[in-house]
């Protein structure tokens, strides 16, 4: 994760977003396969942005 100066609290969902990009075979035929994921944060991080943003 970026340092605390970076992140904005207020908007932990836009960190949700994971765009994933696999490239494959050789440089003339390359295949590439682009994914959208939705991350689950995990309770640490949920409680340590949160205590984050009571800091300010």
């Amino acid at each position: 994760m970026k340092s605390e100066t970076e992140i904005d609290s207020t908007i932990i969902h836009a960190y949700e977003d994971m765009y994933i990009k696999i490239s494959y075979g050789p440089n003339e035929d390359r295949t590439e396969d682009y994914f959208n994921l939705k991350a689950k944060p995990s309770s640490e991080v949920i409680e340590y942005m949160k205590a984050w943003s009571e800091d300010k």
